[in-house]
This record gives C-alpha cells, structure tokens and sequence, in this order.
C-alpha cells in the first residue's frame, strides 16, 4: 500500500489520513479578523472540513456565527467560549463542544491552545460533489 507524505500530514491508500499538530505545517489565516495559525487536515469531500488551529494567549475570535454545525476539541490549552455575549465556559484541554448552525459565539484562548476544529463545508465551490 502507497503512504504518501503531505507536509507531515500521512495520507494511506484506502482514505485515511492521520497527522499529529505537532507534527503538521500551519499558515496563517484570517479567522472572523484574527490571525490564527492553521494546518487543514480533511476538506471538500463529504460536506466536511477539519483543520487544527493554534490560538495564542489572549487571541479572541469575533462575535461570529456558521452556516452550518461546528464541533470543536481543545487538544491542548483552554478557551473560553461566550454565547449570546452573556452566557460562558471555559473549554479545557480534552473538552469537546458544538454549536449548532446559526448560533452567535465569541472564542478567547485564555493560554495558549491547539484546538481541533470540524464542520460542515459551508464555503462555495469546495465541495468536490458539488
């Protein structure tokens, strides 16, 4: 069976993928405003994406909302998560959550983190069905 490197992220026959964040090429990328460091694992295919994000201490990501469902795990560090700018948790490391599509939220990385983030495409044109 054929493995081939991309960056540092392992690509198997077979469809599996498998990269470690310690392990990936990250770029930067303007995420609602903020430059956060980025390394995409899996997207267009699926009606899905999934990338791993660096966010430093003090990094805040805007008053945002998706399109559609997002599902976030906290690899390593803490954020905070504000909704509806009123209600609050702090996401640790090993915590997951999600937010339903259409759902206002603010994201504060309270250390610096690696989080995980996968969702559904919502972006025109990425999907490879389409």
């Amino acid at each position: 069976m054929a493995v081939e490197e991309v960056g540092k992220k392992t690509e198997m026959g077979g469809g599996v993928i498998h990269c470690r964040p310690d392990a990936c090429e990250f770029n930067e990328a303007s995420i609602y405003g903020t430059s956060l460091a980025r390394s995409p694992i899996f997207q267009g295919d699926h009606g899905v994406r999934s990338a791993f994000f660096r966010m430093k201490k003090g990094d805040v990501i805007a008053n945002h909302k998706h399109k559609k469902w997002v599902q976030v795990a906290i690899l390593n560090g803490r954020v905070q998560v504000t909704q509806d700018v009123t209600t609050q948790f702090v996401a640790e490391t090993g915590s997951v959550y999600f937010v339903d599509p259409g759902h206002f939220h603010i994201e504060t990385a309270l250390e610096d983190s690696i989080i995980l983030v996968t969702q559904g495409e919502d972006r025109p044109g990425w999907l490879k069905d389409e």
